[in-house]
């Protein structure tokens, strides 16, 4: 479960860093060469100490690394996504290809699409349940009010 959420922690993070990167080479488009900006980043300049080059050197460096890593993560989260998918599937006893072929199907053919909306939670589509008590919770008894 600890992997899990790490997972997920860093499939946030990189998407973050990836949706962030346009929008910060967009606003330094936007600025003109000159102007100081409100965010206190100094405009573009020739006299940039040494120990600043090399702090910003060492700082790409460790970004591009924790964004391969990201990366990989990611992939093999898919891969695990996928992996759970195709079984859910095939305990149902269908295989991927039949699954797949019906989900299209359901896609182009309304009457098809309502016959398995409807499979998928009937009293949704039925309207049978309507104005009737939640169910209870697995383990949950008239005890526990």
């Amino acid at each position: 479960m600890q992997t899990f959420k790490r997972l997920c922690a860093a499939a946030v993070l990189a998407t973050a860093w990836q949706i962030s990167g346009p929008a910060a080479i967009a606003q330094d488009r936007s600025t003109a060469p000159g102007d100081q900006s409100t965010t206190g980043v100094a405009p573009p300049s020739q006299n940039i100490p040494d120990q600043k080059l090399d702090a910003a050197a060492a700082a790409l460096q460790r970004v591009a690394k924790l964004q391969d890593d990201f990366q990989q993560q990611m992939e093999r989260l898919a891969e695990l996504a996928r992996d759970a998918a195709n079984k859910a599937v095939t305990e149902q006893g269908l295989s991927v290809e039949e699954y797949t072929s019906i989900l299209e199907t359901a896609q182009k053919d309304p009457d098809v699409r309502a016959k398995l909306l409807q499979r998928v939670n009937p009293a949704e589509t039925t309207g049978s349940d309507k104005g009737s008590a939640p169910a209870t919770s697995p383990g949950k008894d008239s005890t526990d009010k």
